[in-house]
This record gives structure tokens, C-alpha cells and sequence, in this order.
């Protein structure tokens, strides 16, 4: 496979270990670059999550190195979001607040309010929720749900967003 940009978030024999001497997975290598989606196919407990927050900086392997922008991920970066599986809007924001929520985290870049309504806009079309803006949480069923939670990442200044 090649790479025309610079990878943007790349695992270079990653082994990840539940107890010592277990590997869960292990000589894991892969490169993503700006715009590519990657899926990750396999049986229930394969490590498929696992991986995931490896990538994200929620856990670090056992062995391997990962890298976002050429640096090792040591913890989660600002420029980088983690959408979990299962749908973790939260219930007293409507769904237009939940996007908007996680740019006013301490490591987002400040932004202005104009700013931050455009990105929640960008980010409400990019997945589908333009009209549901407005709505509670409980109003959705579960794949416009998702979409919320896959918008909370859209939403904020990050350069590479993983949902598990």
C-alpha cells in the first residue's frame, strides 16, 4: 500500500497484553494517513477496542510504539478524538450541545462563538443530524444516536477521530 501524505497516525509492532505472557494481539504495524478510514474486522474479543485505544493514547502497549504526527502517544491528544461504541451523548444537552461540548475542553484551541456554531454545523451535516440539531438525546433511535456521538468528534479540531 502506499502513502502519497505523510502517515498521520501509524503503531509499529504493537503487542498488547492483558496478563504478562498473554498477548491479546501482537506485531500490530499500520499507517493512516490524512483522510484515510480504516476498519478493523474480526471475531468478539479479538482486540478490535483494544487497539483502538491504544491508538487513541487511552492505553499503552505492551510492546511497539505508536505515533500521532511523528511524536509517541503517550496520552490522548487534543488533535485526536476517541468515539466509543456504545452511544455516550449526554442526556441533559441536546444533540447540538453535545457536539459543541468538547470544544471548550482545556486543550481545544479557544475559538469564538460564531466559530464554534459553524463547527457544530459543519459537523451536525457531515453526519446526517441537521434537523435533529435541536433534539434530546432520548428523541433519537440508535443509528442517528451514533451519529451524534460520531459528531461530537467531527466537531472539534481534531486530525484524526477513532470510534470504537
Amino acid at each position: 500500500m502506499s502513502y502519497p501524505d505523510k502517515p498521520l497516525l501509524r503503531a509499529e509492532r504493537v503487542r498488547y497484553d492483558y496478563s504478562p505472557g498473554q498477548p491479546v494481539f501482537e506485531d500490530v504495524s499500520l499507517q493512516i494517513a490524512p483522510r484515510e478510514i480504516l476498519v478493523l474486522l474480526g471475531g468478539s474479543g479479538c482486540g478490535k477496542s483494544t487497539l483502538l485505544r491504544l491508538l487513541a493514547g487511552l492505553n499503552r502497549p505492551s510492546a511497539g510504539y505508536v505515533y500521532f504526527h511523528d511524536a509517541p502517544v503517550e496520552r490522548p491528544h487534543p488533535r485526536s478524538a476517541l468515539i466509543f461504541q456504545q452511544a455516550s451523548l449526554l442526556p441533559w444537552l441536546k444533540v447540538s450541545d453535545n457536539v459543541a461540548y468538547g470544544l471548550n475542553f482545556k486543550h481545544q484551541p479557544r475559538i469564538s462563538r460564531a466559530e464554534r456554531n459553524v463547527r457544530v454545523t459543519r459537523a451536525l451535516s457531515a453526519v446526517g443530524l441537521s434537523s435533529h440539531s435541536k433534539a434530546w438525546p432520548t428523541e433519537l433511535s440508535g443509528g442517528p444516536g451514533a451519529a451524534g456521538c460520531t459528531g461530537t468528534g467531527v466537531g472539534t479540531s481534531a486530525r484524526t477521530v477513532v470510534r470504537g
